[in-house]
C-alpha cells in the first residue's frame, strides 16, 4: 500500500512540476513551438539573363557625287557679255534731329497792388470737450457730465447744435446750459444755440444716475454748425468711468492649470498570459515545497 501511495505521490509531483514550468515560461514554450513549426523557404532560382545578340548595322550606301555641269562655250562670232559683279549694299543712317518741346510757362502768382492788403477769410472753429465728476462709479451713484463748447475761430458759428446720446448704464434726469435751449427726450440730449461768437464758450451740465455696470462705461457727444469751419476734427468728445470694486482691490483670476494628457499602454496577449500564469506557478512551487518537506515522513 505504501508503494502505491509513493508512486501516486511521485506522479503528482511530476505533473505539478510540468504545470509550473509551463505556466512560468509560456512565452518561451510558444516561441519554441513557433520555431519548430517554421519550414525553410525554398531558395529563389536565378533566371537566366538574356544576352542581347549583336545586330550588324546596315552598310551605308555611298551618295553619288555631283556631276559638274558643262560650261557653255560661245559659238564662232558670238560675243559673251560678262555678268556684272554684285556690289555690297550699304545702309546709311540719317540722324533725326529732335526739336525740344515747349516748356511749361509758370503763371505769375497774384501779388497785391501797391498799398493793398490781403484779408484772410474768417471762419469759425468749434472745439468740444467732455468730463465726468467721478472716475469710479457703482450702481445707484449720481453722476454729472460737463460739456464745454468753444468757438476758437475768427468768425461766429450759426445754428450750433450739441447732441449727446446717453449710454445704457446712465439714466439722465435733467440737463442745463449756459446759453441756448436744452432738451432731454428718450435719453438724447440736444442743445441748440442760434449763434456762437468767436472766442465764446458755453457750458452744458447733464445730471443722472448710474443704473448698470454692463458694457463699456463711455459717453460720446458731438457738436455741429451750419457755417463752414476751418476744421471738424475737434467736434467730437467722449469721457469714460470705471466700476467700483468691493474692498478696493480687484480680485485677480488664478489661471487653472491645464489638464495633463494621460499616457495609456496597450495590454498584449502575452502580458495577460504572464499575469495569469505567475500566481498559478507560485501555487505549484509552494505545493512542491510542501511535498518535499513531507516526503521523508511518507517514506517513514
Amino acid at each position: 500500500m505504501k508503494k502505491f501511495e509513493t508512486l501516486a505521490f511521485g506522479m503528482f509531483v511530476v505533473v505539478a512540476v510540468v504545470m509550473g514550468m509551463a505556466k512560468l515560461f509560456p512565452a518561451q514554450s510558444s516561441a519554441a513551438q513557433q520555431a519548430m513549426s517554421l519550414t525553410p523557404s525554398p531558395e529563389p532560382t536565378e533566371l537566366p539573363t538574356d544576352v542581347p545578340t549583336e545586330v550588324p548595322n546596315p552598310t551605308a550606301t555611298p551618295r553619288p557625287t555631283d556631276v559638274p555641269l558643262p560650261t557653255s562655250t560661245p559659238s564662232d562670232g558670238a560675243t559673251v557679255t560678262p555678268r556684272p559683279t554684285r556690289q555690297p549694299f550699304e545702309l546709311t543712317a540719317t540722324p533725326i534731329e529732335l526739336t525740344p518741346t515747349a516748356t511749361a510757362t509758370m503763371l505769375p502768382t497774384a501779388t497785391p497792388s501797391d498799398g493793398a492788403t490781403v484779408t484772410p477769410v474768417a471762419l469759425p472753429d468749434l472745439v468740444l470737450e467732455k468730463t465726468a465728476d467721478q472716475q469710479t462709479v457703482a450702481v445707484g451713484d449720481s453722476l454729472r457730465w460737463t460739456l464745454t463748447v468753444a468757438n476758437r475761430g475768427s468768425a461766429p458759428a450759426a445754428n450750433v447744435v450739441v447732441r449727446d446720446v446717453l449710454p445704457a448704464f446712465f439714466r439722465g434726469l435733467h440737463v442745463t446750459t449756459s446759453l441756448g435751449e436744452a432738451t432731454l427726450v428718450d435719453g438724447i440730449v440736444s442743445v441748440q444755440i442760434a449763434e456762437l461768437s468767436a472766442a465764446q464758450t458755453i457750458t452744458i451740465w447733464i445730471d443722472g444716475t448710474v443704473v448698470s455696470l454692463d458694457g463699456p462705461l463711455t459717453n460720446l457727444a458731438q457738436a455741429s454748425t451750419t457755417t463752414t469751419e476751418t476744421s471738424t476734427e475737434n467736434n467730437t468728445a467722449w469721457s469714460s468711468v470705471t466700476p467700483k470694486i468691493a474692498g478696493g482691490v480687484q480680485p485677480s483670476a488664478t489661471p487653472r492649470p491645464a489638464a495633463q494628457p494621460q499616457r495609456t499602454f496597450p495590454v498584449t496577449a502575452s502580458d495577460a498570459a504572464v499575469s495569469v500564469a505567475l500566481p498559478i506557478g507560485l501555487i505549484v512551487l509552494a505545493t512542491l515545497v510542501v511535498a518535499w518537506m513531507l516526503w521523508p515522513r511518507r517514506l517513514g
